[in-house]
């Protein structure tokens, strides 16, 4: 189960490009674990303090961006599907979206109220009905994935793609936060343009620019027969994007940087240079580090992010049922990152040994002779 990442054609695809954009996913993977742990289990004192505060700043806002560019990267690589198939792709991922919100926090949010281990004033605003209609990361994919099936579809021009790209970056604060008298139609506002206190965390805009600028990139990086020297101009274009928006946020930090989840033209410019950088130094480390136990669960973490995503947030969200909300301090939040990663691990190998026995079932009886 890997539908955030298209069905690349292999014969485009070579060992060191597979193994960089996996190592890079399976790095982001880890970086959200700790994140959403951090965010979930620790106290604010641990948010807010050394180590809470030194692991955002390194950790949460990349981590993310990475992982969206990449989706946008394997689109050129998935060859010539139909529009319809892109599409119902689409549908699967938003839908999830949703299948998941129910699954990792309206149940088990429900089943403590229902059990008296917390009350509706406990949550703070929050309930099972509000958990259920958050905005996350699969109704952002699936909403992207439409956009960027369309873009490709119906436009080959990679500059079109580029200009669609910026347009995304700079127009974005223009339809921040529109809304209507009606409430339906803000619920779909919100995941086009809404901010984390409506419960959009992944909205459209802007960061539909970050797997548009990724499909930009894939598609240059399909057509290229020289990759060390795409990525010795990948890294240059990297470090300009980043002295760039550096320079933006330093002139108005309130318009270009006003918040991580839902940044300027500053920040996503900024992050998007980030994000060219480090791709560039995961395949470097591909190229000169040989193969290792590391590496290799990091390749297949990057491989299976769908599964493992889900995995973890299931895990995350039935336990707070056990410790709580924000509950526990710094050492108790390290040692929960540490066995969320490794449940997490461990339950994506059986997941993984028992999706390969029943398609291995099911072969055999399609093989066998009918009657």
């Amino acid at each position: 189960m890997n539908i955030f990442t298209p069905a690349v054609n292999s014969a485009a695809y070579a060992p060191s490009r597979v193994n960089t954009f996996d190592l890079a996913r399976g790095l982001a993977v880890i970086f959200m674990i700790m994140i959403h742990v951090l965010n979930f289990y620790g106290t604010p004192e641990v948010q807010t303090g050394t180590f809470g505060t030194t692991l955002q700043t390194l950790v949460d806002w990349p981590s993310a961006s990475v992982f969206v560019f990449i989706m946008g990267i394997l689109i050129p690589f998935s060859g010539k599907n139909s529009l319809s198939v892109g599409l119902y792709r689409a549908i699967k991922l938003f839908a999830l979206g949703y299948l998941l919100n129910l699954t990792r926090s309206t149940i088990p949010m429900w089943l403590s109220i229902k059990m008296g281990w917390v009350s509706y004033e406990d949550l703070g605003g929050y309930t099972p009905t509000t958990e259920f209609f958050v905005g996350d990361i699969f109704q952002f994919a699936g909403l992207t994935y439409a956009v960027c099936t369309l873009l490709r579809y119906y436009i080959s021009d990679v500059r079109l793609w580029l200009f669609a790209a910026a347009s995304v970056i700079f127009l974005s604060p223009m339809v921040w936060d529109i809304s209507t008298d009606w409430g339906p139609s803000n619920e779909f506002f919100k995941l086009i343009w809404g901010g984390q206190n409506q419960g959009a965390v992944f909205p459209l805009f802007p960061w539909l620019a970050y797997c548009i600028g990724g499909m930009v990139l894939g598609q240059w990086f399909k057509e290229s027969d020289n990759h060390p020297q795409f990525f010795k101009q990948t890294i240059f274009v990297g470090l300009i994007l980043i002295a760039t928006g550096s320079a933006m946020i330093y002139s108005n930090p309130e318009f270009h940087a006003p918040h991580h989840l839902r940044g300027g033209p500053g920040l996503i410019t900024t992050i998007t240079g980030f994000v060219l950088v480090w791709l560039c130094f995961c395949r470097q480390l591909v190229e000169r580090i040989k193969p290792n136990r590391a590496f290799e669960l990091f390749y297949l973490w990057g491989k299976n992010v769908t599964a493992i995503y889900i995995i973890h947030w299931l895990i995350i969200g039935w336990g707070h049922m056990l410790v709580g909300s924000q509950m526990l301090n710094t050492s108790s939040t390290l040692f929960s990152m540490a066995l969320i990663i490794l449940m997490s691990h461990l339950i994506l190998k059986a997941w993984l040994k028992f999706s390969s026995k029943n398609k291995t079932v099911a072969s055999s009886r399609s093989e066998q002779p009918t009657a």
